[in-house]
């Protein structure tokens, strides 16, 4: 039976995962009325900034919050360039393909964070997980399979939005690991504040390629209030998901958090096609669906692990250092922590 932390935790990251779920719709009303990916990331990260921004003020307190950049600048600099290449990205994958398949593509982050830390935190490539690559690379080949027998592939998408859809995930699952390498590395040390500088990082870009292309960074006069209004709500939407993800691993594992942001790849194409009568193909059904299980039975392996790894019984063993006894108690835990505790 679940606690009441772990509810709380559940909760939160669902509510998260719900309030960003519009986000896909909102922007593709932007681009209804004429905003392109230059004007949509820009107003989009001034709303995300500008709510973080009083986040940060009201909660850690902007003091604190510039203490932990001190600490760490270059983990900071490389989080706000990677959250940067996380909204410019995302903006693009949803406005050059279709929905599903941009989600789709973007799904594969929880995977892409299995073999980045492998390859660069030295974390354990387990079996699920290989086979889990296994099953999410057939899965991009049945979204692909159109194209690769020489049918039509579906309307509204293109290979410049499904490279978009991966290199977001990588962004995101880079960003990832490096917020758990900073926290071996120092655990008062946060990240934070490197979500409201990607903003930065995004708003800096557009403002420099519109300067060489002449793009104009305002909407049109008619439809300037449903521009806002939408970039409002998507920067919102945004804004309430990295805070929650900021609460929900708290009380629950890595792999119980990915399992919750999964939604998004069920009710992002739902309220597209709600709002534009936006269907998938079949062969993005088939390759979503087979990703999504592919994920679901994976993150639940790893919810299983952590729980059986939880329930290990305890061994003590008591030593003597300096004439003062003390208790090594070995937890059981994956990664062979050890808690010392001082036995007076």
């Amino acid at each position: 039976m679940l606690n009441s932390s772990r509810c709380y935790g559940i909760v939160v990251g669902v509510f998260g995962v719900v309030c960003v779920s519009p986000d896909a719709c909102l922007m593709r009303i932007a681009q209804s009325v004429g905003a392109g990916i230059s004007l949509l990331v820009l107003w989009k990260s001034f709303f995300k900034f500008f709510i973080l921004l009083c986040v940060l003020r009201a909660t850690v307190g902007l003091p604190k919050a510039s203490r932990s950049i001190q600490s760490g600048p270059w983990y900071f600099f490389l989080g706000a360039l990677l959250m940067g290449g996380l909204e410019i990205s995302f903006a693009a994958m949803i406005l050059l393909t279709t929905a599903a398949r941009a989600l789709l593509f973007y799904s594969l982050n929880p995977l892409m964070s299995a073999i980045i830390g492998r390859l660069i935190l030295g974390d354990d490539l387990k079996v699920r997980s290989i086979a889990a690559l296994i099953f999410a690379t057939a899965a991009v080949f049945l979204t692909f399979a159109p194209g690769l027998i020489g049918q039509d592939t579906e309307a509204g998408a293109s290979i410049e939005g499904d490279m978009c859809g991966v290199a977001a995930g990588m962004c995101q699952s880079s960003f990832i690991c490096l917020v758990r390498h900073v926290h071996r590395k120092d655990p008062e040390m946060t990240l934070v504040p490197s979500a409201a500088a990607g903003s930065i990082v995004s708003i800096l870009t557009v403002l420099l390629v519109s300067l060489g292309t002449g793009t104009s960074l305002l909407p049109n006069e008619d439809a300037s209030l449903q521009f806002f209004g939408s970039v409002a709500g998507s920067g919102l939407g945004v804004a309430i998901l990295l805070i929650c993800l900021n609460i929900a691993p708290r009380t629950l594992s890595g792999a119980e958090v990915s399992l919750i942001t999964l939604l998004e790849t069920i009710l992002g194409p739902f309220f597209i096609f709600l709002w534009f009568g936006e269907t998938p193909g079949p062969w993005t059904l088939a390759g979503g669906a087979l990703l999504f299980a592919t994920l679901v039975l994976h993150e639940a392996a790893g919810m299983f692990d952590r729980h059986a790894d939880e329930n290990l019984p305890q061994a003590a063993v008591h030593v003597s250092v300096d004439d003062k006894s003390t208790e090594k108690v070995q937890t059981g835990r994956r990664d062979n922590e050890v808690e010392l505790s001082t036995c007076i």
